[in-house]
This record gives C-alpha cells, sequence and structure tokens, in this order.
C-alpha cells in the first residue's frame, strides 16, 4: 500500500522558542509512515535559524519582509514551493505553538477532503476569558458587502463535536492542504489591511473558486498562544 506523502511544516520566529522544542517532539512522535517535517524560520535575521539548526532540527530561513503578514505569506509560499517540487501530495500545516494527537494525520486524511482543519482557540478559552475559536464564518456588513469574522464564543456550542462540517475556514493553525489546492493558490498579504493575514486570503480564494474546505469539530487542539502584543511588527 503506498501512504500519501505528507510535509509537516510550520513558520515560525524566534519569538516562539518556548515552545519549538515541544513542537518538534510532537512532530516527531506522529503516529503516520510517510512524512517529513520542516521548521520555516522567518526572524529577522538568521540568528535564530542558526540556534534551531544547532539543535539537529530541519530548518531554513526566509526573508522575514516588511512585517509579520509578510513573514508569514513568505515563510508559507517556500513551503508551498516544497510540496509541488520535491512531490509531497499534502501539507499538513501545525502552527509551531499548537501540539495535535499522534493521529492526526489519519484523522484528517480519511476525510478525503482537499482542505480539512481542526478546532483550536485564539487563547486559554474558557468561561471568564472566552477567546472565540478560529473559526471563519461569512459576515454580511451593513454596507451589504460580505465579509468574514471569527465564530463568537456562544455559537461555537453549536458546532463542536457535530463531526465533519463545510465551513469558509478555519485558520491554518492544523490544516491539511492537498498538493492540488496548492498548485492553484499562493499565499498573500494586502497593505491596505493591517490585521488580516494570509489565511484570511487563502480561504477567500478558495471560496471565490468555489473550492469546499471543512473542519473536524470532534478535534480540538490545545494551543499554547504567546501575547500578540509581544510582535513588534504586527
Amino acid at each position: 500500500m503506498k501512504y500519501p506523502k505528507i510535509l509537516i511544516a510550520c513558520p515560525t520566529y524566534e519569538g516562539k522558542d518556548y515552545i519549538i522544542d515541544k513542537w518538534v517532539e510532537n512532530i516527531k512522535n506522529i503516529s503516520y509512515p510517510n512524512f517529513d517535517y520542516l521548521i520555516v524560520d522567518n526572524s529577522v535575521n538568521e540568528e535564530y535559524y542558526k540556534k534551531l539548526e544547532s539543535r539537529g532540527y530541519n530548518v531554513v530561513h526566509v526573508n522575514r519582509g516588511k512585517h509579520s503578514r509578510d513573514a508569514l505569506s513568505n515563510a508559507q509560499n517556500y513551503i508551498r514551493e516544497k510540496v509541488l517540487v520535491e512531490g509531497y501530495d499534502y501539507w499538513l500545516s501545525v502552527e509551531s505553538d499548537l501540539l495535535p494527537p499522534k493521529n492526526i494525520v489519519w484523522k484528517l486524511l480519511l476525510h478525503g477532503k482537499p482542505v480539512t482543519g481542526v478546532i483550536y482557540y485564539l487563547g486559554d478559552w474558557g468561561p471568564e476569558k472566552p477567546h472565540p475559536a478560529c473559526l471563519f464564518v461569512l459576515d454580511k456588513k451593513e454596507s451589504g458587502l460580505t465579509g468574514t469574522r471569527l465564530v463568537k464564543p456562544e455559537e461555537l456550542c453549536n458546532v463542536v463535536n457535530t463531526g465533519l462540517q463545510q465551513v469558509h475556514g478555519m485558520g491554518l493553525g492544523c490544516t491539511l492542504i492537498s498538493r492540488n489546492i496548492l498548485s492553484r493558490f499562493k499565499f498573500w498579504t494586502d497593505e491596505r489591511f493591517v490585521d488580516k493575514h494570509s489565511d484570511v486570503y487563502f480561504y477567500l480564494d478558495l471560496q471565490n473558486a468555489g473550492v469546499p474546505v471543512f473542519v473536524d469539530t470532534n478535534i480540538v487542539v490545545k494551543h499554547y498562544a504567546s501575547s500578540w502584543e509581544l510582535v513588534k511588527d504586527r
């Protein structure tokens, strides 16, 4: 039996050093027979890249660009190119502060969808700190135009543990993306909007192209997030 070849890869920078060792350990324990992993450092210089390399990790460095939005899309496009050039069938995007279960590849792969993700919260979610899940829904604005927004915490109870659901998008924190999709869509940002990253535009592109996106609502992955305020060039 031939197993699809999967690249598990994350963009990162020096601000995520508190979790990257656990990320590598977690990924190396994934229970799937045909995958490689890669860390793509987009720090302002190569110092952190060299630090990770000295630990024996599979890591490359890319140019950060003008700000964190550039940095993220630059790293994602490096990963995209590697998938296409080196014959991978899927990219499992696992952000460097998420630690998915060992069977995550099997769970997402067996759905047989072009883009499948999971639920994760944007902070330490709880009754006193109801951070939203990184789950995007379409939202009609007062102007009549349709945009997107995060699902509200009070809406989430109708979503979690309802199986595989078609959605607009769910971030790229833990998302399996097929080679076919990556061959059609690049990652990009828009200088007009300082609060929107490449995942927003990626899912808008898929929406406009009629590509269905799915989330396995039975999987909630712990997010070990750092403060967004620590990113100086956000």
